[in-house]
């Protein structure tokens, strides 16, 4: 069994990833300006995530328990709406109703374009 080793890399990733989380804590309870404040908190947890697997990466943990090589830490898609989210609200137009699937809705019909047999029904009625 390999030994769990926090070096140079781990640790200044971790003292990082520390000060982004504490960041994000106190954006959150923050009272002026509170739901731009929480959208930023959000973008900056997640970017923490992103982060993570190469903290412990460098530390060995994926050499010890290789299954960790699958957990979902990353969430990059979350980064492109979170800020705009972030920037809607702080600009005073708040989204009044937010789709998170309207992207995945336009993926799955430029998808049924490329390929006729993943369009919906009522798509290849309307095809012809």
């Amino acid at each position: 069994w390999r030994v769990i080793e926090f070096g140079v890399l781990s640790i200044s990733l971790m003292v990082g990833t520390a000060q982004g989380l504490v960041l994000a804590l106190m954006l959150w309870r923050v009272v002026t300006n509170r739901a731009a404040n929480r959208w930023l908190a959000l973008l900056i947890v997640a970017v923490a995530a992103l982060i993570t697997p190469y903290i412990i990466g460098f530390a060995g943990f994926y050499d010890r328990w290789p299954w960790l090589s699958f957990t979902p830490l990353s969430y990059t898609l979350a980064f492109g709406p979170l800020l705009w989210l972030y920037a809607a609200t702080l600009c005073g137009r708040p989204p009044s109703r937010f789709r998170p699937s309207c992207p995945m809705a336009s993926r799955r019909r430029s998808s049924g374009c490329a390929s006729p047999s993943l369009m919906p029904s009522w798509m290849k009625a309307r095809r012809g």
